[in-house]
């Protein structure tokens, strides 16, 4: 291991921080670290989650995709907006019913919609 110049080291008081850092853990392997070594484990750990924090995770990314499905299924219920281009088969695997479910919703809901519909 290199040695390290006075420069890189930071000198720094932990003692309003200490026992909380001692007690986080409760595995021996933390408890045979020292506190500089847990600080820094700490410091990494922290770093990788806000690092993570920056990127949208495939999981973040799939959930705000079948939010925005929902809503546009939500619009499509309304009357807000047609049907081409918004898939009932996604709507069943976002919802967890069938494809032939979320039809009859739909079709239970736009035969609601004509029935309120004055007549001309």
């Amino acid at each position: 291991m290199a040695e390290r110049s006075d420069k890189e080291r930071t000198t720094l008081n932990l003692t309003p921080i200490k026992d909380r850092i001692e007690q986080l853990r409760p595995d021996s392997a933390w408890k045979a670290l020292s506190l500089s070594k847990k600080v820094l484990l700490l410091l990494e750990e922290h770093l990788d989650l806000l690092e993570q924090g920056d990127q949208p995770s495939a999981e973040n990314t799939e959930a705000t995709e079948n939010l925005e499905q929902m809503g546009e299924f939500v619009k499509l219920l309304m009357g807000l907006r047609p049907r081409n281009g918004l898939s009932f088969a996604e709507i069943a695997d976002i919802t967890g019913l069938s494809s032939r479910q979320v039809e009859e919703l739909y079709q239970l809901v736009e035969s609601c919609r004509k029935q309120k519909q004055p007549h001309k």
